[in-house]
């Protein structure tokens, strides 16, 4: 069993080095085994810049961005995983094997952990000493944010509560593949996602690389704290990251510079854009841009006002009237999860609210939103007369600007634990599926070839 792992394993890594093969020299060369031990920074950097897909896209299938509108549609997905993950199924795979949602996160942490186990040697030889502290934090924070991605998805919401009893996943510090941790317990999980941001933190440097965003800064390290707080509803801390963030970088687009007709309006180099990763690659309800089958919610379309630019830039208008997503936020095809200005004024305002700063919660939403106003049209900024209504329009706003960008899931289990009671619910083929609050459906079930493989404990759905 422990060599069947090791083989699917290392094909993986393989695959990875052949599918980029066409990108970098390191990457072109001969695919083998030994292709996993790098011989330079360069080549540590460029086993680090390949890994861009950190989000699994499960929790995107299972959330209320979208639907399909239609028998024919939901049965023309890409695979029985997806079509089951759409209706909450208890067994979502259905004997399907090798699904990336797992595998390609646990790549990136394996990548990571060649490169932590590296880089000392080669930092040593090449005297290069401001690489090597790039190269080291760098992959602390790939890590970590693989990790995180993963924990939204395979694991519960966390709860301080029950930090010690929920179930976390394996934790994999080491290259060696022949090392398979059991599940460690959600609490400890999440202090090794902390505990590798704070290294990163301390080696990264201070400010982005204009040129290349898939390199994480100090700057990325705050954003990301901030996010993992947020979903962990210590919102003081959340406060403190993403005001370090935005203290530090705070530019935002002005939507009027942007083409309301074109299907791609933003750019590969979006200023918002603090560091950059998407879902992973595989699903089709996750391809924006040029999928016709999965229009987004109805309502929540509808929820955005005539004069915000956001609906004529993150939407069009199909042939069957229905409304699609454009492609993405770095225009590319599939849903960005990187980390962005906006989403840290969204945290700030959000965090705000909730200490009972009302004016200065409103003050950052305002901030956002008149950068999606239609400069022709004076805007009024938003105004709330308690914390607890300016909370309720920060969260819409959340939803409307943060829309596939894969934290919907996060978001729903998160303020479900709240109390929101948010209830999904769909229609198929005249039959209504319900996924109530803080159900064990939440947690998505870990692969049947990796329990088969590793032994680790499943989810209980």
């Amino acid at each position: 069993m422990k060599n069947r792992y090791i083989t699917i394993f290392l094909f993986c890594v393989v695959v990875a080095f052949a599918y980029g093969c066409n990108k970098n020299k390191f990457l072109d060369k001969k695919p083998n085994s030994n292709i996993i031990v790098p011989k330079s920074l360069s080549d540590l950097k460029q086993l680090l810049e390949y890994n861009t897909e950190l989000c699994p896209a499960l929790g995107q299938l299972c959330s209320d961005d979208y639907y399909y509108p239609d028998l024919a549609s939901w049965s023309a997905a890409f695979s029985e995983t997806e079509r089951n993950s759409y209706l909450w199924a208890r067994d979502i795979y259905n004997g399907e094997k090798n699904i990336v949602d797992w595998y390609v996160p646990y790549r990136a942490i394996f990548y990571a952990n060649v490169v932590l186990e590296q880089y000392q040697q080669i930092a040593a030889e090449a005297g290069t000493q401001a690489d090597a502290r790039l190269v080291q934090g760098w992959a602390y924070f790939l890590r970590a944010n693989a990790f995180y991605n993963l924990l939204q998805t395979f694991s519960p919401a966390y709860d301080s509560l029950t930090e010690n009893i929920d179930l976390g996943l394996p934790v994999r510090t080491t290259a060696n593949i022949n090392v398979i941790g059991q599940r460690s317990s959600l609490g400890s999980s999440y202090r090794r996602v902390l505990g590798d941001l704070s290294m990163a933190r301390d080696l990264l440097p201070e400010t982005i690389d204009q040129t290349d965003r898939k390199k994480p800064t100090r700057l990325s390290v705050y954003s990301l704290f901030a996010r993992i707080y947020l979903s962990m509803r210590k919102y003081d801390k959340a406060f403190v990251y993403a005001d370090s963030a935005l203290r530090t970088y705070s530019s935002l687009m002005d939507f009027n510079t942007l083409s309301t007709t074109l299907v791609a309006p933003f750019s590969v180099r979006n200023e918002e854009i603090i560091y950059f990763s998407t879902v992973v690659y595989n699903w089709s309800a996750t391809i924006s841009g040029n999928s016709a089958r999965c229009p987004v919610d109805t309502n929540l379309y509808k929820s955005y006002s005539p004069n915000d630019l956001r609906k004529s830039i993150y939407f069009r208008t199909g042939t069957d009237g229905r409304f699609y997503m454009k492609q993405g936020y770095n225009a590319a095809s599939y849903p960005f999860n990187g980390l962005a200005t906006n989403e840290m004024y969204l945290i700030r305002a959000e965090c705000y609210a909730r200490s009972g700063r009302v004016s200065e919660a409103m003050t950052d939403l305002s901030m956002l939103l008149k950068k999606r106003w239609k400069s022709s049209v004076p805007y009024v900024p938003l105004t709330a007369a308690s914390a607890s209504a300016a909370l309720s329009i920060i969260l819409l706003e959340r939803r409307k600007e943060l829309i596939w960008k894969g934290l919907r899931w996060s978001d729903l289990k998160r303020l479900n634990k709240e109390g929101a009671n948010i209830i999904l619910r769909r229609v198929l083929d005249g039959r209504e599926y319900i996924l109530q609050p803080n159900s064990p459906l939440y947690v998505l079930p870990i692969p049947d070839d990796e329990i088969a493989m590793t032994g680790i404990q499943q989810n209980v759905r």
